[in-house]
């Protein structure tokens, strides 16, 4: 087996640091998923050399992963939003609801 690049072994280092900095932000359910999206970044570089400090890059590239996870939320609150505020009905039952036809009815329905 080969041995670990030194980004890697920073990075099993530091592993259980990295999760709880996680865990803090986002919750223990997410944080296990941010950890790995870690590895699975650092894993597939080739050119580690112009990284001269291992653990400043990981927790460098740690912010980046929740700026990119808030991002993605930004954006789908907005989009979810906009689709409730097109389609959104209250059923008599006090059940969120669409005016639209269902994809199946519609398909349904051309056939």
């Amino acid at each position: 087996m080969s041995t670990p690049s030194p980004l890697v072994a920073a990075f099993l280092a530091r592993r259980a640091a990295l999760q709880h900095y996680f865990a803090r932000r986002v919750g223990d359910a997410d944080a296990e998923d941010l950890v790995q999206e870690i590895y699975v970044r650092i894993a597939g570089l080739t050119e580690t050399d112009a990284i001269h400090s291992a653990g400043g890059y990981l927790y460098r590239l740690s912010n980046n992963i929740l700026l990119d996870r808030l991002r993605q939320s930004q954006v789908r609150a907005a989009r979810d939003h906009a689709w409730r505020n097109t389609h959104h009905v209250l059923t008599p039952g006090g059940e969120d609801g669409s005016d639209t036809v269902a994809a199946d009815e519609a398909l349904i329905a051309r056939d």
